[in-house]
């Protein structure tokens, strides 16, 4: 159910859920939920990506060179921020 309301000369509608009512956003007309669907798992799917790699980067700081630690850490440290952000 939508309500338009206007408040000090702007306009703006208010979206109440009834009892039973899905909470996912409406799709777009030529929107499937099949690609949506594929969207989502794909984009899952590079966030897993990113916490394994920040993983693997911080359990091979001993396997490195002294010289790379360094480096190794700072990559591990992007993509944490990365997975972070994202999820």
């Amino acid at each position: 159910r939508v309500s338009r309301t206007s408040a000090g000369g702007s306009s703006w509608k208010l979206f109440v859920l009834s009892p039973g009512q899905s909470t996912m956003a409406p799709l777009p007309n030529d929107f499937s939920y099949g690609e949506w669907s594929a969207v989502y798992n794909v984009l899952s799917f590079g966030i897993a990506a990113m916490g394994s790699a920040t993983v693997f980067f911080w359990l091979q700081l001993p396997n490195v060179t002294r010289s790379y630690r360094t480096a190794l850490t700072i990559t591990g440290i992007v993509t944490w921020i990365a997975t972070y952000h994202y999820f």
